[in-house]
């Protein structure tokens, strides 16, 4: 029903949440730093950077759930259809 048009909403809304990462990281960052002991305050600010890696990694951890959606519904169809929402499957 929306068409091309939720292809150009959904770029505009990662962009403007790239924007907003870009600006929230600095301060994160200096807070973890600010926040722990002085012996560990390279560690603690190092979970900040951490961060997207880890996010990455769960995302594709959870798209890989597919095949195992299709097997476990009762028709083959069924799980093809749900697979845009992975988190329902669970």
């Amino acid at each position: 029903m929306i068409g091309i048009g939720g292809a150009f909403i959904l770029l505009t809304l990662r962009l403007l949440q790239g924007i907003a990462i870009g600006g929230e990281w600095g301060g994160a960052a200096l807070m973890a730093l600010e926040h722990a002991s002085p012996k560990d305050r390279g560690f603690a600010a190092s979970f900040v950077n951490a961060g997207a890696p880890s996010g990455a990694a769960l995302r594709t951890f959870a798209f890989s759930w597919p095949p195992l959606c299709r097997r476990s519904s009762s028709s083959a169809g069924a799980g093809v259809s749900r697979s845009w929402s992975q988190p329902c499957c669970w």
